[in-house]
This record gives structure tokens, C-alpha cells and sequence, in this order.
């Protein structure tokens, strides 16, 4: 009995060593990577401001910056803020701003705006990373404003603040003051236009300066008003046998005087009964004295 006890313990241990050897090791779990984020790098926006400028000089010329400039650059991004990361050059008049969002470099694009204080040119692009340049708004200037008097000269006088404009039709000469056996003559602005003569005469109140004058046959009609230096002032006519002779008025304005005339001088030998202003030259004379402005005096 003891025999087959044995036996059949060695058979027990014989099979677990047989099963036991046959059983593969146990696998090891191996942690799974975690992916990692792409990294998020910030571009040379300087970089992307000299690409646009490149593509706006070879695109634009004249109105482009100067090649030389030297550019002031500044971040204008909100502290504390969460944006799109914005920097601002600036150089002679010039502002180029130049912004981008916060994505993974590959995608980046840099949106970038130029533009002239003096002239008021205005771009818009974008620039990729490789430097490639997408107009999104092309350069222009704004049209200019010319308001009532397109093409008209300008005249200044900065010794007794005044300025004005003129059709180029008109011929201006300044007129110095001038003495004689009855006094000194005020300063006056004679612009001609063939025979006819518009004469702005003028003085400040504390010059004993005296004014010219004097009108041939007719009499004095109202013809309403007119605006000089922001005010209403009337206007009168010189009116013989139908027929304007001459237009006039006068106007104080702070501490200056003025005197304005239109009249036609034709030379001598003409018939008086031939002079008569025409209307078209009266209307200039009255957009002339619409346009005074007073300036800065020196």
C-alpha cells in the first residue's frame, strides 16, 4: 500500500514540473506614450513686415516706404489678455502692424497693415511662414477732397492772418502799402482778369492807413449780401442806366478792415455806357470772398 501511495505522488510532482515548465512566462504591460502637444513657437513678425514691404515697393512704388527707414518697433498686445500677439512699426509717418494667432508654427499667418499719415495709403496683406506675400487690400490713396473749389490757388498772409482761394483765371498781384502828399494807402491784392480788376483792400484797426475809392455815374443799389470770414456782410452795386458799373463791400472782422471792389477798367477812349459786370464774374467774386479764412498771424 505504500508503493502505490509513492507512486502516485511522484506521478503528481512529475506532472506539475511538466505542466509548470510548458506554461510561458508572464507578459509584462508596457505604459502607452502619451502623444506629445506640437510645439507652439512665436514667428519674426519683423520678418513678415519686411516681406510685405518688399511686395508693396515692387507693387506700389512711389507711394511705398523708403527703403531706408528705420523702423520702431513696439508690442501693443493688451497685458493680461488672451489675443492674437500684435507688434506696431512705425517710421517717417508710416505704421505697419503686424499680428498672428497662437497655433502650431506650420499654420501661422501673419496679417499685416501699412499705412501713411501724410498720404493716407492704406494696405492689407497676409505673409506665410515660407515668406509668401496674399494682398487682401489693395494700396490706395483716399481721394482728395476739393470741396467748392476744385483746382483753385491758394494766397496767404500771414502778417495780417488771412488766406483765401482763387480761380486760376485771376491773375493776383500784391499791392505794398504806398505814401503820398495826402497820406500812406493801405496794402491791397489786385486780381485781374482781362479788363476786369477785383481790389481787396485791407488795414488793422489800430493803422491810420487810408482806403481808395471812388465811383463814376450811377447810384448806389443793395444787392443783398454776402459771407466774408464766416459773416453776412452787404453788397452793394454801382447800377447806371441799367448796367452794373461796379460791385463793392466792406467788412471788419476783428481788429482788420477790408474793402473789396470789382469793377472793369478798360483802358481810356472807352465808352462808358459800354462797361457792365457780368454776372458770371460777380458769382467768382462771391465764392472769392466765401473762401476767406483767418490763418495765424506772424
Amino acid at each position: 500500500m505504500k508503493n502505490i501511495t509513492l507512486v502516485v505522488g511522484l506521478v503528481l510532482a512529475v506532472s506539475t514540473l511538466i505542466v509548470g515548465g510548458c506554461a510561458p512566462p508572464a507578459a509584462e504591460v508596457a505604459e502607452t506614450p502619451r502623444p506629445t502637444e506640437a510645439p507652439i513657437e512665436v514667428p519674426d513678425p519683423a520678418r513678415a513686415r519686411d516681406a510685405a514691404l518688399a511686395y508693396v515697393a515692387a507693387n506700389y512704388r512711389d507711394q511705398a516706404p523708403a527703403p531706408d527707414l528705420a523702423w520702431t518697433e513696439e508690442s501693443i498686445t493688451p497685458d493680461g489678455e488672451v489675443g492674437d500677439p500684435t507688434f506696431q512699426y512705425t517710421a517717417a509717418g508710416w505704421t505697419v502692424t503686424v499680428s498672428f494667432p497662437l497655433v502650431a508654427v506650420q499654420t501661422i499667418i501673419c496679417t499685416v497693415v501699412m499705412e501713411d499719415q501724410a498720404t493716407g495709403f492704406h494696405w492689407e496683406g497676409e505673409v506665410d511662414t515660407a515668406g509668401q506675400v496674399k494682398e487682401l487690400v489693395a494700396g490706395e490713396e483716399p481721394p482728395t477732397e476739393e470741396g467748392p473749389y476744385p483746382g483753385w490757388a491758394s494766397y496767404v498772409n500771414t502778417d495780417y492772418g488771412f488766406s483765401f482761394r482763387y480761380p486760376p483765371t485771376w491773375a493776383l498781384e500784391e499791392v505794398p502799402a504806398r505814401e503820398d502828399e495826402r497820406g500812406t494807402w493801405a496794402s491791397s491784392i489786385k486780381l485781374t482778369q482781362g479788363t476786369l480788376r477785383l481790389i481787396v483792400q485791407y488795414m488793422r484797426t489800430t493803422e491810420d492807413v487810408l482806403f481808395e475809392g471812388g465811383f463814376g455815374a450811377g447810384d448806389v443799389v443793395d444787392r443783398g449780401t454776402v459771407t466774408f470770414m464766416g459773416q453776412q456782410v452787404p453788397r452793394q452795386a454801382l447800377v447806371f442806366e441799367g448796367q452794373d458799373k461796379a460791385v463793392f463791400c466792406a467788412a471788419e472782422v476783428g481788429d482788420l478792415v477790408f474793402r473789396v471792389q470789382l469793377d472793369d477798367d478798360p483802358g481810356e477812349g472807352v465808352d462808358y455806357g459800354t462797361i457792365d459786370i457780368p454776372e458770371p464774374a460777380q458769382a467768382e467774386m462771391d465764392a472769392i470772398l466765401g473762401s476767406f479764412e483767418p490763418v495765424l498771424s506772424e
